[in-house]
């Protein structure tokens, strides 16, 4: 028994002492599970990029916004702040200042946003201060009118606005301001407020308007009046006519071509001149009336003046008319029939033509009475006293045409009426050729 445990114990030392010489086993590795047959595919088809291939193309930039849409950004943004809604023009100049950030006129937004946070702190006031406009205390309406004039582009902004949106007194009231801030934006909003209106105080005071500010209306503006006029066969547009004729007068200084090129049509000043002719024919009596006070600027007169002869010293009895080239007249060159020259009377009328501003005197040489009247004004009057007399006046006159009137009475003896005048760069002399003007009439006859 102790020898069999004496081999065992043996044996096993030798095995483990030479276990220690020999090369340690290695494990064995132990192989991940297969992979699921999809995701071995993918793999498979996957080809590796080779190390010389190019890399990917980058994602291209998107485009620069184009001056285009620049455009209509800001035409947007500026047709919300006309309407006077400033936030949302504010909101859609937040997204224009990121969008065109890199534009060359980015900093526009910048400019309008600025622009329209001032509006926007106006506005809260500026209704309140319109409506007051109407007040019934005179201290109210004052104080209104100065708070808009001080309020700069907003104030400008809501009345037209309520130019737009009125009829009454509050869109008068707002007439009145804008020609008065001379808001280079009213002729539009006149013009268009114009065409919708009927004949009254509203459409009177927009033409008004549009006269004052004839020098600050577009092309646009002033080609849709004659538009209006050139198909007005009725002189119903009359008054936008007389628009026309004020600018023919101060922005073209008479040109016709001038006007032709401001309206577009070569012949405008042409149509102009038609319209008014046939105006003064119609029975539209305030186009009438209105054509004959606007003839001479538009070249619709005779030298000389409309005569009316008369049976009577206080004009009782038409007996004769004739366009006379001046007032010249002594004995018996009166054109009564027989050479009639006492108890008789006569008026002349037409205009008087400045050629300049400045002071001129007027005189007449008379026997027995006389009353002349320019431009509505009686300057010289002496309707009593029959004998030869002389009297004049000084009157201050701008260059152009000035409506003139002049009436003669001799009850006996010698009949005489003689008017003169001297001015600007020449010495006293007779009233006569392109001085005088007067509208032509039917049948007129030129003396003999």
């Amino acid at each position: 028994m102790g020898r069999a445990t004496t081999i065992v114990a043996g044996v096993l030392f030798g095995l483990l002492a030479g276990g220690c010489g020999k090369e340690e086993a290695k494990p064995k590795a132990v192989e991940p599970p297969p992979a699921p047959p999809e995701k071995v595919a993918a793999k498979e088809s996957t080809p590796e990029p080779k190390k010389d291939s190019p890399k990917a193309e980058e994602k291209a930039p998107s485009p620069a916004p184009s001056d285009a849409e620049f455009d209509a950004a800001l035409a947007k943004i500026l047709a919300l702040e006309q309407e006077g809604q400033f936030a949302e023009a504010m909101a859609l100049c937040r997204e224009a200042e990121s969008q065109f950030r890199n534009h060359p006129k980015a900093a526009t937004f910048l400019e309008a946003s600025a622009r329209l946070r001032d509006e926007r702190k106006a506005a809260a006031r500026l209704p309140f201060a319109i409506r007051q406009l109407t007040s019934d205390r005179p201290e109210a309406v004052e104080a209104a009118r100065r708070e808009l004039l001080d309020a700069g582009d907003a104030a400008l902004i809501f009345l037209r606005k309520a130019i737009r949106d009125e009829a009454g007194d509050l869109a008068l009231q707002a007439v009145k301001l804008l020609v008065e801030a001379r808001d280079k934006r009213a002729p539009q909003a006149f013009l268009a407020k114009v065409v919708q209106s009927e004949a009254g105080p509203l459409r009177s005071a927009l033409c008004d308007g549009l006269k004052a500010l004839v020098a600050l209306a577009g092309r646009d503006a002033l080609a849709a009046l004659y538009a209006a006029v050139k198909g007005d066969e009725a002189f119903k547009s009359w008054d936008l006519a007389a628009v026309l004729c004020v600018a023919l007068d101060q922005r073209c200084g008479g040109d016709a071509a001038k006007l032709g090129e401001l309206l577009g049509d070569p012949k405008a000043a042409d149509v102009l001149k038609a319209y008014v002719a046939k105006a003064i024919d119609s029975t539209n009596a305030p186009a009438a009336n209105w054509a004959a006070s606007v003839a001479p600027a538009v070249g619709i007169l005779a030298n000389g003046l409309h005569g009316f002869y008369f049976q009577g010293t206080n004009f009782e009895k038409l007996v004769a008319e004739r366009l006379d080239p001046s007032v010249d007249f002594t004995g018996k060159s009166l054109p009564f029939p027989g050479g009639k020259a006492e108890g008789v009377s006569a008026r002349w009328t037409g205009h008087l033509f400045a050629e300049r501003d400045g002071n001129y005197m007027l005189a007449s040489e008379y026997d027995d009475g006389m009353r002349v009247w320019v431009g509505g004004k009686l300057i010289l009057e002496d309707w009593a006293n029959p004998a030869a007399k002389e009297q004049q006046a000084s009157v201050m006159l701008r260059k152009g045409f000035h409506e003139l009137k002049v009436e003669f009475f001799n009850a006996r003896g010698e009949a005489r009426m003689r008017l003169l005048w001297d001015g600007p760069g020449f010495a006293q002399r007779l009233i006569a050729g392109h001085a005088l003007r007067t509208l032509p009439w039917k049948g007129m006859q030129a003396p003999k």
